[in-house]
């Protein structure tokens, strides 16, 4: 079967691109139906309001790679402005990617609705953003459209307990978010949520420490329920530090009381610094400032 041909549209032949009949893959259902285009690169705006703020250039190169290769697989999405230009709701890495390779336009979809909704679920469609991108979207839909967590819950496709979990990353101490996109972007979401329902800041600011040592979340769960952070209060005392919904405290299992949870993170750290102290490397001042933590951290555990 012939290549589906995407309309080269300029000026104002933009406004009056061609509907196509098929149905709107993002939102799953019928609409009014998908209008394909291929504006010039050129007469795109970028979205203000796009939720993914931290671009990976390492991420960013392959994509480009894959596009030079093998050309663009998935349209980006675009929608009309009164000023005649298009604005990008949905792939701008892509976007970004064939403007670097010079590409004069690009195959796109025209959405309909509030381009921040849009992108959004596109996004997690795709799994696409970080926790903490996540969590700055939902914000700022129910800032735009007035939506309450159960609204909100039943627009993206999860529950409120969910929403209420991820909204609360946006409250954990600026270092952790600073640190996590500069350079533990790795640490998954899982863990992220732990720290927010540790809830007391002394306490996250210490299981952060012990997490970029990477621990799991069992042994995470493990510290907390021995008491081992500074400043935390009971696993109870967490738990209704967050949400008031009975849904909330489904979602914290139960942890069995520990055998020895300091044990397997004092020989994951033995195992990791060991190493530096045998070579006689010079440390960096950015490692000996993360030392100094865990230090004080282990004086305050021994106090």
């Amino acid at each position: 079967m012939a290549a589906k041909k995407f309309t080269r549209l300029t000026g104002a032949m933009q406004a009056s691109a061609l509907e196509q009949t098929e149905p709107d893959r993002l939102f799953g259902g019928s609409r009014r139906g998908m209008r394909l285009v291929e504006p010039r690169i050129l007469d795109i705006d970028l979205n203000p309001n796009q939720p993914r703020r931290h671009f990976d250039p390492d991420v960013q190169q392959r994509l480009t790679d894959s596009i030079e290769q093998h050309g663009l697989k998935q349209p980006i999405g675009v929608q009309m402005q009164e000023n005649g230009r298009w604005l990008l709701v949905f792939g701008e890495r892509r976007y970004r990617a064939c403007h670097s390779l010079g590409h004069n336009t690009i195959q796109a979809v025209v959405t309909d609705g509030d381009p921040l909704e849009i992108a959004l679920i596109e996004n997690l469609q795709r799994e696409d953003l970080s926790a903490f991108e996540t969590a700055d979207a939902f914000a700022g839909l129910m800032e735009r459209q007035g939506y309450n967590r159960s609204t909100l819950a039943r627009v993206v496709g999860t529950t409120p307990s969910v929403i209420t979990r991820l909204l609360g990353l946006r409250n954990l101490p600026l270092m952790v978010r600073r640190e996590f996109e500069n350079k533990f972007s790795h640490v998954p979401k899982s863990l992220l949520l732990e720290l927010v329902d540790i809830g007391n800041e002394q306490a996250q600011r210490a299981a952060w420490e012990i997490i970029k040592t990477g621990v799991t979340v069992r042994e995470l769960r493990d510290l907390r329920q021995a008491g081992a952070l500074p400043g935390q209060g009971t696993a109870a005392e967490s738990a209704a530090g967050g949400e008031s919904d009975s849904d909330q405290m489904s979602e914290i299992k139960p942890v069995k009381p520990a055998v020895d949870p300091l044990l397997k993170v004092t020989q994951r750290l033995e195992k990791l610094i060991t190493p530096y102290s045998q070579d006689g490397a010079s440390l960096q001042e950015e490692q000996k400032a993360r030392l100094r933590a865990l230090r004080d951290v282990i004086d305050r555990l021994l106090a």
